[in-house]
């Protein structure tokens, strides 16, 4: 067996893979059903447990998820209640007793939405109802506009691990270009206080190829965030997707268009990045992350894309477990009315074939940069170089991966193309529904839009308007 998809051509604007297959391959007909026993659970496994905060202050220009902001308090509390009610439901599975918890993450959204009493509440509950591992990694997202130093000492005290930080550009005017609200002052004390309160691990979030990024801006905020030194950093490639707020302004602003970041452009400041952040002693965790040291490491990442279970809390959250991808009902309506009437809120699923467990382990495996054969074998009972041969062939041509006896290492190369590169993998099926998911147009190329005196029109660069 191997996949066939040999057509993939490396561009940094290919979308971002968070999980295989494609969400779409889930069908409400296919919702898993976690209440019954089933023999292939994996019983004696520890699971992570994801917790969905949808709450914002506001929402950014480049945002394309499922949040609530600017949400009154009669949103959010009852939300909330919901959401102790799903722990207590979920807790009870039986497939889960006798398990422990080894990560958890409280996403959104912006947890630090929510009230010091609410997340007081929240972690006593999950501490009471799960089994968490004494060494268990528990990550919380935070904006500086949501945080008070109080605020991040109860954290710290509740045992939360690890707190990122999503600021995505340090430079005033970019950040507010971007739609971003916390002023400089605000970053600078909100990161001050995580160093005070002394969590194991911070993370900072960038992000590249923002509109109106330039060389200059974008050395200033890799100088910042050296100058704060966080255990972990992560880089997103900006993708500016139909929907947000972005999409439709750059459809209809011609100046605008003028500051969006090429692809050249993007890669030459993201290998800036990579050459200052190995000077001071980082090291890739992922191929847009990178660490001081490899204790560093995010596990709830690396063990959600080696496969481990993922339970999913909270409205629209996405699991993984018993063989199963699968997602909560959305949006919160829904969510909190199924809750209330006693069920889990289980909106769709997809039953993964082995073919598709090994493939998800082969795409998620080249986003953490290395797959070892010994343990693709002692799960699949195969070796994964016999069964994806002619795609692990066509990625050494290309130079994006190296294959020793033990290990499939991703160079350099295939690391700047990673989300590229994994397409290969993928059955044509599977891509053609990635394809529903869009990524960054490229705007030099697309038509811009004006409202003239007939409606819309098009404004073709050498011809003059055109009716739309």
């Amino acid at each position: 067996m191997s996949a066939i998809n040999f057509d993939v051509k490396p561009t940094r604007r290919d979308r971002f893979v968070f999980q295989y297959p494609p969400f779409e391959t889930m069908r409400p007909e296919d919702a898993p059903r976690f209440n019954e026993p089933a023999a292939d659970w994996r019983a004696n496994d520890g699971f992570q447990l994801y917790v969905h905060i949808p709450f914002c202050a506001v929402r950014c220009t480049f945002c394309y998820y499922g949040i609530m902001p600017n949400t009154f308090r009669t949103v959010v509390d009852p939300y909330i209640e919901a959401l102790h009610k799903e722990i207590d439901m979920v807790a009870d599975l039986p497939f889960l007793q006798g398990r422990k918890v080894e990560t958890i993450y409280f996403g959104g959204g912006t947890p630090t939405y929510l009230k010091e009493e609410q997340l007081e509440r929240l972690v006593g509950h999950l501490r009471e109802r799960f089994d968490l591992a004494e060494d268990v990694e528990w990550t919380s997202e935070g904006e500086p506009t949501t945080i008070q130093e109080s605020k991040l000492r109860l954290l710290k005290d509740l045992g939360i691990t690890r707190m990122s930080f999503g600021i995505q550009s340090f430079h005033p005017e970019i950040a507010t270009i971007n739609g971003r609200i916390a002023k400089p002052h605000v970053v600078a004390r909100t990161l001050e206080w995580a160093k005070k309160a002394r969590f194991r691990v911070t993370n900072i979030d960038l992000m590249s190829g923002m509109l109106g990024e330039t060389m200059e801006t974008w050395k200033h905020s890799i100088d910042t965030i050296l100058d704060y030194l966080p255990e972990h950093i992560t880089i997103y490639r900006m993708e500016i997707k139909p929907g947000t707020q972005f999409y439709t302004k750059l459809q209809f602003d011609a100046e605008l268009r003028k500051k969006f970041v090429g692809d050249p452009a993007e890669l030459e400041m993201l290998n800036y990045a990579e050459e200052r952040f190995a000077m001071k002693g980082y090291q890739h965790h992922t191929h847009f992350s990178w660490v001081l040291d490899k204790q560093f490491e995010h596990t709830h990442r690396t063990n959600c894309w080696r496969g481990k279970d993922l339970i999913a809390l909270g409205e629209s959250a996405f699991g993984f477990a018993g063989g199963y991808l699968y997602q909560n009902c959305n949006p919160y309506r829904p969510y909190i009315k199924v809750v209330n009437d006693g069920d889990v809120p289980i909106a769709g699923g997809h039953k993964l074939t082995r073919l598709e467990e090994m493939t998800g382990y082969m795409v998620m495996g080249m986003k953490l940069l290395s797959i070892s054969r010994d343990e693709f074998r002692s799960r699949f009972g195969e070796d994964p170089v016999a069964v994806f041969s002619d795609a692990l062939r066509y990625l050494e041509e290309q130079g994006a991966v190296k294959v020793d006896e033990n290990t499939i290492h991703v160079t350099q190369h295939g690391c700047n193309y990673a989300d590229s590169y994994l397409r290969v993998f993928y059955p044509s099926e599977h891509l053609a529904l990635d394809e529903i998911t869009v990524g960054t147009p490229d705007f030099t190329t697309m038509p811009l839009y004006s409202q003239g005196a007939g409606g819309l029109v098009t404004l073709n660069r050498s011809q003059g308007p055109t009716a739309a």
